[in-house]
């Protein structure tokens, strides 16, 4: 994905790099570059006033994660400053697509792509309702 800081419907995450993310080699592990993606995805759905949550309690549909995939370009340390792009890539039927870019100043970071199936209690994939996909495409 190629996200850039202009682009509609895309939300900036800020986000400091705490200790508690500091591994043996003084850098942050490729394994927690997904773990702040998730704040970015988080964040996205709470700027237009959804969560996974919300989705669960009062839609009765879960997310289900079928496929993500990253790519690093550059390394992380203790205090660097990012900003994290996220915006929906493309809706299928029952399914939705994160996009997201790093930044670290003007270098990037990492881009990390994920893939969410909405399904039923049963387990079913479900028809993503129009008024959910309206509010996460509200710019």
């Amino acid at each position: 994905m190629d996200l850039e800081r202009t682009d509609k419907g895309v939300y900036i995450t800020h986000f400091e790099i705490p200790e508690s993310f500091i591994d043996q080699y003084n850098h942050v592990n490729y394994k927690r570059y997904a773990e702040i993606a998730e704040i970015g995805q988080d964040e996205y759905l709470a700027s237009r006033g959804l969560s996974f949550e919300y989705i669960e309690k009062y839609y009765g549909l879960r997310s289900f994660v079928i496929s993500f995939d990253q790519v690093n370009f550059n390394q992380l340390f203790l205090g660097d400053k990012l900003d994290l792009l996220t915006g929906i890539e493309k809706f299928g039927n029952t399914s939705m697509s994160f996009g997201q870019s790093a930044f670290k100043e003007d270098n990037r970071i990492f881009d990390f792509n994920l893939k969410v199936v909405l399904v039923n209690a049963e387990g079913k994939p479900t028809r993503i309702p129009n008024s959910i996909r309206e509010q996460l495409l509200m710019v």
